[in-house]
């Protein structure tokens, strides 16, 4: 298991970051009807290997949650799922909204 403590300064009580501001990695799937996710793998990497195992296990772990349930009478098998992770760009708060959209 690769999980680090965060750094805590002592001084100031902030959090140390371990990657810089924009660090992202861009992965890619396949999420099927019953919610598992299939080959998983990192398109476009960070630069920082830990960083990238990380995205990987974060995505894998959502395999077979209810997130994944694709919409009551869906036709679709499976679907090809792009995606990227990127760490904020900024230190001020941000609220993100992640869905998918199906025309049934």
């Amino acid at each position: 298991d690769e999980y680090e403590r965060p750094h805590i300064d002592p001084l100031t009580g902030a959090i140390s970051r371990r990657y810089p501001l924009g660090t992202g990695a861009a992965f890619s799937c396949i999420v099927t009807a019953e919610g598992q996710i299939k080959n998983l793998e990192i398109i476009e990497a960070s630069g920082f290997p830990k960083y990238d195992r990380a995205v990987l296990r974060a995505v894998q772990q959502l395999s077979g949650t209810q997130i994944l349930r694709f919409p009551k009478g869906s036709h679709r098998r499976n679907i090809m799922q792009p995606g990227r992770i990127k760490t904020a760009t900024s230190n001020s708060f941000r609220y993100h909204h992640f869905g998918d959209v199906e025309k049934i």
